[in-house]
């Protein structure tokens, strides 16, 4: 058996070091180090299907990270091409795109504008001459050579007759010669990373606008405008999940670029319409750039996966692990972060708020010796903080300003919370915080209202009697206790008849029951208390109410971690305190393997430090037993019998007196 009693220093905000600092950002930390190393190496891989998906918890900065780290890869490369789409003199509705290098686009469409007005002026049969500075300027461009030899037979072919078109008119020479400036890279320095946050068809493959001339509806090539998958050619499109999982059509459409590395601008909203004459069909564009989605772990595996083709045309998984180790390397990486953000808002966290804000990262993580990844909640704190100094006249966020501002937002969700607990203290919820009583005992239990989660104690009752059904779980038995919950029942079934009937059946049928509960409730984390009420009721030894206990069982006896294990602690200490202040006896029994987890609130750690409150660790049940019953466990002598004066020499002496009256009263066979 092992029971141990915990002090402050091993519950309170760990002492993490914030000498030093690390502004590499983001992927400096290690929860991104592997989705780094995956995107990089989806970035670096040619052909096709290298797409990556980067994976990160709600909050976890992973858009923010990516967009750094892409912009860092593609800040050393020189720019993508502009694209353009010229007229087809032989097939207007087919436009032709032409690809030009970088800050040609503008230079090309200038000139040509310039060559219309050159035309206007120029005297009839000098236009086979006008045309030579526009092609010899752009004789190195050689998508453009063909095309100026269409230009060249049109303009020949047309000399004259053109300057008298009506405006409207698509031979107008300003229209027939014009240039659309598709995709214009004049002001890039590297190539695009261009983020779509509403991937609609149209925004993500281009559009055709249309004009209305009296009852029609008019547009040639110079109405194409690019969509998202234009703007990101040569470099890197980058899509939330979220949003592209509400666009079916485009995602279909995207698969289908990725696989033909072509971009089409069709126009999917017409389709079973009636046909508008001389609309355009633009020829497509090659596509040549790498696409990454970004989303939540919970798009990854509900929606993306359950499409086959979505693993062929994104092979890459970057995935940001929700915590990270609280290594000296981590904590400088996340001191560096928080003066990141705190600079964001004009204002410096000093040591006190810097230590308590990593602890924070460690509370949220639920664990001791990790941080949580998700630092766009550590920014938000940061700036409720920073708001709270400047209205105190200061520049400096202090550990104070830090704790208002977390106790202010817990205020502004925590309305349900409070109501349960006013519950408690006026008596309509019954749960007892002194005294003993038999077959029951304070189990505790955690609420998640998306916003907001918080823990509060929850009276778990036994009853038992003669029969043989065993433990008869009645959550299970109205649909209100989940598998989870159930196999815990069955877990601790599994130890009460390994220790009390290994010579003949387990002769007793008890009930178990979370009183006052209505909601249902899921996993095992009570089957501990569960257990201490049925061998209460059985051995007819009261229980301690001043103590409440979260744990899981297994049916060897092992006391197992269990969630949410701050929540229950402080759901307890708050009512105990509500109730009429503290005792000086009261605390809370977890299992040994949850000490890690603990990051406890300063009111509570001061109570622990003071003697007014306790928090045990157990690694067994009959340690829980010892302590709850002050009356020692009992251990089974070589023949399997226990002690009488023990709480389980009790237990097999009562199961022996239903046995023995359920064999009186049975029919001989």
């Amino acid at each position: 058996m092992t029971l141990r009693k915990l002090d402050a220093a091993a519950i309170g905000y760990p002492p993490h070091p914030i000498d030093s600092v690390d502004d590499r950002g983001y992927f400096a930390l290690s929860s991104h180090k592997r989705a780094r190393e995956a995107l990089r190496f989806g970035l670096d891989m040619p052909g096709i299907g290298f797409n990556s998906f980067v994976i990160g918890e709600d909050r976890s900065g992973r858009m923010d990270a990516t967009l750094a780290l892409l912009q860092g890869y593609v800040s050393a490369r020189p720019p993508a091409d502009d694209w353009v789409y010229l007229n087809n003199f032989t097939m207007s509705h087919r436009p032709a795109p032409c690809r030009l290098p970088a800050g040609h686009g503008v230079r090309f469409r200038a000139c040509m504008a310039d060559l219309v007005d050159a035309l206007r002026d120029a005297a009839p049969g000098r236009a086979s001459a006008v045309l030579d500075r526009v092609i010899e300027e752009f004789s190195a461009v050689e998508s453009l050579q063909l095309w100026f030899e269409s230009l060249r037979r049109d303009v020949s072919e047309q000399d004259g007759r053109l300057l008298c078109v009506e405006p409207d008119s698509p031979d107008n020479p300003e229209r027939r010669y014009a240039v659309n400036l598709f995709v214009d890279n004049a002001d890039q320095r590297c190539p695009p990373v261009v983020v779509e946050p509403n991937p609609t068809y149209g925004n993500l493959f281009g559009t055709i606008e249309y004009a209305r001339l009296g009852p029609n509806l008019v547009t040639d090539f110079t109405r194409i405008r690019a969509g998202a998958l234009h703007r990101a050619n040569g470099g890197i499109l980058v899509l939330r999940a979220e949003a592209l999982s509400r666009q079916p059509v485009a995602w279909e459409a995207l698969k289908g670029a990725l696989r033909d590395r072509k971009i089409r601008i069709e126009e999917p909203h017409r389709t079973g319409t009636i046909p508008i004459a001389s609309a355009p069909r633009p020829l497509s564009i090659p596509f040549d750039a790498k696409v990454v989605i970004v989303g939540a772990p919970r798009w990854y595996h509900g929606w993306f996966l359950n499409d086959p083709e979505s693993r062929i045309y994104f092979k890459v998984k970057a995935d940001i692990c929700e915590d990270l180790g609280a290594t000296p390397e981590n904590a400088a990486a996340y001191v560096g972060m928080i003066r990141r953000f705190a600079a964001a808002h004009r204002i410096a966290c000093d040591g006190p708020a810097t230590a308590l804000l990593l602890g924070t990262a460690s509370r949220w993580a639920e664990h001791r010796q990790k941080f949580s990844s998700q630092l766009e909640l550590l920014e938000d704190l940061i700036a409720e903080a920073a708001l709270i100094a400047r209205h105190d006249g200061s520049a400096i966020v202090t550990r104070s300003c830090v704790t208002r501002a977390a106790d202010e937002r817990r205020r502004r969700v925590s309305q349900v919370e409070d109501r349960l607990h006013r519950s408690i203290t006026e008596g309509q919820v019954m749960i007892s915080t002194d005294g003993h009583a038999v077959g029951q005992v304070n189990g505790l239990l955690v609420f998640n209202r998306t916003d907001h989660q918080y823990g509060a104690p929850c009276r778990v009752t036994a009853r038992s009697w003669i029969g043989r059904r065993g433990v008869i779980n009645i959550e299970r038995q109205v649909d209100l206790g989940g598998p989870i919950q159930h196999k815990g029942v069955l877990g601790l079934h599994g130890y009460l008849a390994g220790c009390f009937a290994r010579a003949a059946p387990v002769s007793f049928s008890a009930s178990i029951t979370f009183e006052q509960n209505y909601g249902g409730v899921e996993g095992d984390s009570a089957s501990l208390a569960e257990l201490l009420a049925i061998l209460s009721d059985l051995a007819a030894i009261p229980l301690r109410q001043d103590l409440a206990v979260t744990g899981s069982i297994n049916q060897r006896g092992d006391v197992q971690a269990v969630s949410g294990t701050n929540h229950k602690v402080e759901g307890f200490f708050r009512t105990c305190r509500d109730r009429g202040g503290l005792t000086g006896s009261q605390g809370v029994v977890i299992p040994e393997s949850n000490l890690v987890n603990l990051v406890l609130h300063d009111e509570l750690c001061e109570a622990v430090a003071a003697g007014r409150f306790h928090i045990w660790t157990v690694a067994r049940v009959e340690a829980a037993v010892a302590l709850f019953t002050g009356l020692p466990t009992g251990e089974p002598n070589d023949s399997g019998r226990y002690p009488e004066d023990s709480v389980y020499g009790r237990v097999a002496a009562r199961l022996a007196v239903f046995d023995r009256i359920l064999l009186e009263r049975e029919p001989a066979v």
